[in-house]
């Protein structure tokens, strides 16, 4: 089910009792004096998007669950609430703003791990383009690209950049104590396909379930290449929105 703006305003707090993760997202909002405000806001669409997991995926107390491109943390609630105490979140977002916003938002959650670092198909620096006029969106493809109204645009064309470190999903392991998979968000502005080429020795050994918002690059939609990843990797795939691929392993 999907919820409007009004009725997620007039139903808030019976909404909180059905979905105790839901609470009001914090975000980065550029102010004149400040440079920066913490400002509290119910997300909408992503509380749509939360609930759209629930209807596709199966994610429960134990489980360790990915965020791939977590943006300022508006999922990170959710994916504590959903594994519990013996679970854990592993939370990918490079863009140095969003990083702390995400912290914020998971204040005294310890189940959350935010690694403040990007994820593609090889370990190094990448430049990461920031889109400063809009919502801090970022990414490593400087060739991210989106259609409006037949018009294809460059969303990230003169845009600055900083440097960030970058690892393959493949080197998780390395990294942390991982017994499990079960879960892996990505949503990561047109690095979609570098981020699976990258992480698909993982993908086979834990064969977690997949959520992968798809993007343009160049004008081309990514999602071919996506479900063609999957299923080579022995996935069932659907088209769960316009934009959102769901995978889950046939075996």
């Amino acid at each position: 089910m999907e919820y409007t703006a009004e009725e997620i305003k007039s139903n808030y707090e019976s909404l909180r009792k059905q979905y105790p993760w839901i609470k009001e997202d914090i975000i980065i909002s550029n102010n004149i004096v400040t440079g920066m405000q913490l400002v509290r806001h119910v997300n909408v669409h992503n509380i749509n998007r939360a609930l759209l997991i629930d209807e596709y995926f199966d994610i429960k107390e134990g489980d360790n669950v990915i965020d791939g491109g977590a943006y300022q943390g508006e999922f990170l609630t959710y994916f504590s609430n959903k594994v519990g105490t013996t679970g854990h979140v592993f939370a990918f977002e490079p863009h140095p703003r969003c990083v702390f916003a995400a912290n914020v938002n998971v204040n005294r959650m310890d189940n959350v791990i935010i690694l403040p670092i990007a994820l593609s198909s090889v370990i190094g620096l990448n430049q990461l383009y920031i889109d400063t006029d809009k919502d801090d969106g970022a990414t490593i493809m400087s060739n991210r690209t989106r259609n409006r109204d037949g018009k294809i645009e460059t969303i990230y064309k003169g845009m600055s950049y900083i440097w960030t470190f970058a690892i393959p999903l493949d080197y998780l392991p390395s990294l942390v104590e991982l017994d499990n998979l079960n879960f892996i968000k990505l949503n990561v502005e047109g690095a979609e396909v570098e981020v699976l080429n990258g992480g698909k020795h993982l993908i086979e050994k834990y064969k977690p379930q997949l959520m992968i918002h798809h993007h343009d690059l160049d004008g081309k939609p990514q999602d071919v290449q996506v479900k063609k990843i999957l299923k080579e990797l022995n996935y069932n795939v659907k088209d769960i929105t316009e934009h959102i691929i769901g995978g889950w392993p046939n075996d």
